[in-house]
């Protein structure tokens, strides 16, 4: 998901992420919540069961999976 974001010019480097959240109502990226277009395509493509989401840092919206630092390289 972080190359993802590379990508997408969101970041500029998967080190540049300090911290993610991806649920069913938002994403935010670094504290800046993302557009709607890009919410959903990133939702569409990561999020497999409603109501679980993806987490890195200190973003927590709510129920799903948690990541850490170490391993931010298999996002």
């Amino acid at each position: 998901m972080a190359a993802d974001l590379v990508k997408d010019h969101i970041i500029d480097a998967k080190s540049d992420l300090t911290g993610m959240g991806l649920s069913d109502q938002e994403l935010i990226v670094n504290g800046h919540r993302q557009p709607s277009s890009i919410h959903e395509r990133y939702k569409k493509k990561y999020l497999r069961q409603a109501g679980m989401g993806l987490y890195y840092g200190d973003v927590e919206l709510g129920n799903g999976v948690f990541f850490e630092k170490k391993d931010l390289k298999d996002l």
